[in-house]
Formats: structure tokens, C-alpha cells, sequence
């Protein structure tokens, strides 16, 4: 059993999700709050939850060009992979506006809606394999 751990990166929160290939189900975490030190966080997080592999959301423009926060989040995820785990991307167009339609009724904690777009993408993946 590999576990994983679902990242949507932003300069200020990361949004976190957990789940394994056997179950292939996403589970939101709480958020990493402090993004200052987000590969130590990260970091962390992986070696208390025995995580094998990272799923991270890559922003793109909606025509699937790279965007400044495209380049942002590829140079975060350069870093990761400098650690022993592999590191994936997945397409996170429109994630974050499905969620938010989705929780437009609740009062969600700060983070709170990140970790759920984690969530998306980690089962988006979980589907796909």
C-alpha cells in the first residue's frame, strides 16, 4: 500500500488531503496555515504520516498556459523533489471554483476550503489510476 499526500499550493495556505492506492479515497486534512516555511512543513507532515508519494496541484491559465503562479508553483515543487519522495502534478483548472460552489453554503475556517480543493485533486488522481 502507497500512501499519498495532496497538496494545493498557494503563497499563503497550502490545502492538505491524505489517501492510499488501496482505499482510493481523499481525505482533507487541515491546512498548513504558514506557507513561509512550506517545505519543512511538508516535510514533516510526510515523515509522521509515512507518505510514499505527493500529488500537487499545477496552476495554469485556463488555455493550459503557464501563469506567474504556474512558475511559482513549479519552483516549490522543484524543491520537494529534492527530498526522497516522488513528487506528481495534476491539473488544477476550475478545482477551486467547483469547491467553492460546492461549500457556498457553509462558513468554512481560514484554509479550510484549500484543504478541500487537496481533497479534489488527490481523488481526481485516485480516480485516474
Amino acid at each position: 500500500m502507497k500512501k499519498f499526500l495532496g497538496l494545493d499550493f498557494g503563497l499563503q495556505k497550502i490545502g492538505v488531503a491524505i489517501g492510499d492506492d488501496q482505499i482510493k479515497i481523499a481525505f482533507a486534512r487541515p491546512p498548513i496555515l504558514d506557507a513561509q516555511d512550506a517545505i519543512t512543513s511538508v516535510t514533516r507532515l510526510c515523515d509522521q504520516e509515512e507518505i510514499d508519494e505527493l500529488v500537487i496541484g499545477l496552476p495554469q491559465s485556463t488555455d493550459g498556459s503557464a501563469s506567474e503562479q504556474t512558475v511559482i508553483a513549479q519552483t516549490f515543487i522543484a524543491q520537494l523533489e529534492t527530498g526522497h519522495r516522488p513528487v506528481r502534478t495534476i491539473d488544477e483548472r476550475f478545482s477551486t471554483q467547483g469547491i467553492q460552489r460546492q461549500q457556498e453554503h457553509r462558513n468554512l475556517e481560514r484554509g479550510q476550503e484549500d484543504s478541500l480543493v487537496a481533497q479534489a485533486l488527490l481523488q481526481s488522481f485516485f480516480d485516474s489510476i
